[in-house]
């Protein structure tokens, strides 16, 4: 079953972030969108049809299923995969690395970020054997 309250609170975020009033969200999302589509929304009194979920979800930089789920984040994704780089556990790291990233977020600034960050941990690991 689908929390609205929560999708409803992560819609705001993703408008909040990108600095947008109800108003303006609704006019970028466009198809007669209005501000009291968004507040309505916002207040978990219903959720928007699917391509507006998409439209926000793209918009938010998240999948549909993590703005209705609220499944781990980006941020929250790349802070588990720093602390584990921190802690010098790049093994973990890079397994982590390829199971919960590495395809996970389509984009062609996403694919050349994941071959920035695989090298990354192989110059890691190979710093961490020679060490």
């Amino acid at each position: 079953m689908i929390d609205k309250k929560a999708v409803g609170e992560r819609i705001r975020a993703i408008r909040l972030s990108l600095g947008y009033t109800m108003g303006e969200f609704g006019s970028k999302l466009g198809h007669k969108t209005g501000k009291s589509n968004v507040s309505r929304w916002e207040r978990g009194e219903n959720l928007p049809n699917s391509r507006v979920l998409s439209d926000i979800a793209f918009y938010g930089q998240v999948s549909v299923e993590e703005l209705l789920h609220g499944l781990d984040t980006k941020v929250n994704i790349m802070d588990k995969f720093i602390e584990f780089v921190e802690k010098d556990r790049f093994r973990e790291a890079y397994i982590f690395f390829d199971n919960e990233i590495n395809g996970r977020f389509d984009s062609p600034e996403h694919d050349y970020a994941i071959e920035i960050a695989k090298e990354f941990i192989k110059q890691l690991e190979k710093e961490a054997k020679e060490g």
